[in-house]
């Protein structure tokens, strides 16, 4: 009995990582890293990430942010700005990002995450971010399923 038990929560602990929406796997190449900021490093309001990735032809990179205390169980990101503009000469790119607002937040940690996407997860995400820069209204997401992503780091805002 116990190791029916055991095989069953092992089989659904397996299920849950496969239908994650960080989980989906692309036949062609697809890699993606957070190079800076890394764990456990303080950020400011406004930030630099800098990441690497090998991106299928057609896909689009994103970066992610959110508060820990209030989003991560939520499984709640904020998209920040447009997708990162490829150059296919480049495996590496600079996109800036929020970390809270500003005059608020400070001690608090914030996960980042980037994310490769395919197209039809891309217009998704393109259109919920044109729409937010329409009605200045910014509020958090369920991410897409992603074609891959970067591990998660988790930084801390110290000051604006």
């Amino acid at each position: 009995m116990i190791w029916k038990n055991s095989m069953a929560i092992a089989l659904l602990a397996h299920l849950l990582v496969l239908s994650s929406p960080l989980a989906a796997q692309n036949a062609e190449t697809c890699e993606v890293e957070i190079k800076e900021p890394r764990t456990n490093q303080d950020v400011t309001l406004q930030g630099m990430i800098k990441v690497s990735a090998e991106i299928p032809t057609g896909d689009h990179l994103w970066v992610f942010v959110r508060p820990v205390y209030t989003y991560r169980t939520q499984e709640k990101w904020w998209p920040q700005g447009e997708p990162i503009q490829i150059d296919a000469a480049k495996e590496e790119w600079e996109h800036p990002a929020t970390f809270g607002s500003p005059g608020q937040n400070f001690g608090h940690p914030f996960d980042v995450i980037a994310a490769i996407f395919g197209p039809q997860e891309h217009a998704q995400l393109k259109k919920l971010q044109e729409n937010a820069d329409l009605s200045k209204n910014y509020q958090p997401i369920t991410m897409p399923v992603a074609v891959c992503a970067s591990r998660m780091v988790t930084v801390t805002k110290r000051t604006d």
